[in-house]
């Protein structure tokens, strides 16, 4: 070649990286291009950041529901240099499905802290969502140590196969690791984006109506893929899994956070293989040795059904193993959720007693979930003086999942069973005949037709009616969490405490929603007699300083003024 024609196709070359570079660069200034970021401002919240709805866009290019979306909870853009703060990883059981926010591990666990602590600043954020797997925990790991976690806790597994991304997955799956971390790369560009997009429209794959419907999007990750015990992709998954997870935790530890790292459970005895002869063969093995009360046979039984099941919904034993093996190797801590829960279960075996279907925990499951993880926190020394920490008991009846949650929950896992994996041919979901003011709620909700702070405003007054005082304060509880800068909801969870005589619950409240309205003097004198009640004595001459300010006349302003007068030696 001459050395004009190498100029030439150099020069050519050089036009062309230049023209696309342009490109790109227009495309971003158009807003174009780039990706979500895991965390944005909050409106309406001056100091306030929360998880964006937006980010599974980074990895799925259909519409996605609310189903697959990160649940915003609220924390402060500069951390509390006395609070703390834990972050949450995983997909939907993590998220809490089918309960929502404070079934979660974020949501249960923030409420178990702030009983146990109510006079600190807890924060405990996730950034779990449906369908997603140890890809998406990797691509999330730089922003979250960005945030300065105390620690961060992961619980993952279950979506390795067919979670978008995943080895059998219809949607970005089947690449080996190296080309999928290149293809999460890639779609940050606008070129990339805009090709992939007129690609999809080419094949009507984008924008369908199906995409609207949130099982539609578990059904097409999974495209019908059939994965073998043993075979090429089951490997594939084993090692995907357990490569992303040893880098998540390096790069954890590199920062110097510490994280804990849960096993994973499914429900081996009542869910049925989805699919695979050599499966059901186990399943009915199984059954027959439980019936003869061989219940350790039928334990192995059950676990190799769920294992050879082709269908790839739960994680296989192995996936345990490994989790283990990397937890061991990079120093991190384990939460044997496992454990946990064989010790909950009849005969150790794992069914319908903790699980709704075949990966998600019930309410009795997820508080478990919640606890496992805070047992590891305690033992680990994390916070302060846990002596004055509710009882297992007593916490497990201030669970903070609503009768709205358990309908809405009730609604969602009969949705879940009419369709896809659990009926060949998907059947039409019907909401029931409301029976009762709070299915009527649970609808409206359910519908769009009400938002969630209303839906609890109006259960809040239907248990005030009844003089339902605890029921009424966890709602006003969990709007106050929900909010916490909003005045109502902090106020009539303050009010309430104070109701129910638990003063040290109460403050937090009620000085949320004193700073949230300046002229809210029953707040403020609420929060003065909570400072008394628990001998807060300094806390409380400040709050009177602040009424003194407020309004000078004040009766308890002019009756700590004839104190002092009346005071030896003033």
């Amino acid at each position: 070649m001459s050395a004009h024609r190498s100029l030439f196709i150099a020069g050519a070359l050089s036009m062309g990286l230049a023209f696309l570079l342009i490109a790109e660069v227009a495309l971003r200034l158009a807003g174009f291009g780039g990706r979500p970021p895991l965390f944005v401002d909050a409106p309406g919240a001056p100091g306030y950041r929360h998880t964006n709805p937006e980010v599974m866009q980074r990895y799925y290019s259909g519409t996605v529901d609310v189903a697959a979306t990160i649940e915003p909870i609220l924390f402060r853009a500069d951390r509390p240099t006395a609070g703390h703060r834990f972050v949450v990883q995983g997909g939907s059981t993590a998220a809490g499905f089918p309960y929502g926010r404070w079934g979660g591990l974020a949501g249960m666990l923030g409420d178990r802290l702030e009983a146990i602590f109510p006079d600190l600043e807890i924060e405990v954020i996730t950034t779990a969502m449906a369908a997603v797997n140890s890809y998406t925990l990797l691509d999330l790991v730089d922003e979250i140590i960005e945030i300065e976690p105390d620690a961060v806790l992961i619980y993952a597994g279950h979506n390795e196969y067919l979670g978008v991304l995943g080895v059998g997955s219809a949607l970005g799956g089947g690449r080996s690791r190296t080309a999928t971390l290149a293809y999460i790369k890639l779609r940050q560009l606008g070129l990339y984006r805009i090709i992939e997009s007129c690609v999809g429209l080419a094949r009507g794959s984008f924008g369908s109506a199906g995409e609207s419907d949130p099982q539609s999007l578990f059904a097409r990750a999974a495209g019908g893929s059939l994965i073998p015990f043993g075979s090429d992709a089951y490997h594939r998954g084993r090692i995907q899994f357990e490569a992303n997870l040893g880098e998540v935790l390096r790069r954890y530890r590199d920062a110097g956070i510490p994280v804990y790292v849960g096993t994973l459970v499914s429900n081996e005895k009542d869910q049925a293989p989805f699919a695979g002869n050599s499966a059901r063969d186990w399943y009915v093995r199984a059954q027959q040795e439980r019936a003869s009360g061989r219940l350790e046979r039928a334990r192995t039984a059950f676990q190799n059904a769920r294992d050879h099941d082709e269908l790839r919904f739960r994680a296989p034993t192995s996936f345990n193993a490994g989790l283990r093996e990397m937890v061991e190797r990079f120093g991190a801590t384990l939460v044997d959720v496992d454990a946990a829960f064989r010790a909950a279960a009849p005969d150790g075996t794992l069914g319908q007693e903790l699980l709704l279907e075949h990966v998600h925990p019930n309410a009795e499951g997820y508080f478990l979930l919640a606890s496992t993880y805070l047992a590891g926190l305690k033992r680990d020394g994390w916070i302060g003086d846990w002596s004055h920490a509710p009882s297992e008991a007593e916490a497990r009846r201030d669970m903070p999942i609503t009768v709205i949650d358990r309908i809405l929950a009730e609604y969602a896992v009969a949705e879940l069973k009419a369709g896809f994996p659990f009926r060949e041919l998907a059947g039409p979901y019907a909401l029931p005949t409301p029976q009762s003011e709070m299915d009527t709620l649970a609808q409206l909700l359910q519908r769009g037709e009400l938002d969630w702070l209303h839906a609890m405003d109006r259960l809040l007054q239907i248990y005030r009616r009844a003089d339902r005082f605890e029921d009424a304060a966890l709602v006003a509880r969990l709007g106050a969490q929900a909010y916490p800068t909003e005045h109502g909801p902090n106020h009539a969870a303050g009010m309430l405490y104070m109701e129910l005589n638990q003063p040290a619950r109460a403050r937090r409240y009620l000085e949320r929603a004193s700073r949230a309205k300046s002229d809210d003097q029953t707040a403020l004198e609420a929060l003065i007699r909570a400072d008394r009640q628990i001998g807060a004595l300094a806390d409380a001459r400040e709050h009177i300083g602040e009424l003194r300010r407020r309004a000078p006349n004040h009766p308890m302003v002019r009756r700590q003024a004839r104190d002092r007068a009346a005071a030896p030696g003033s």
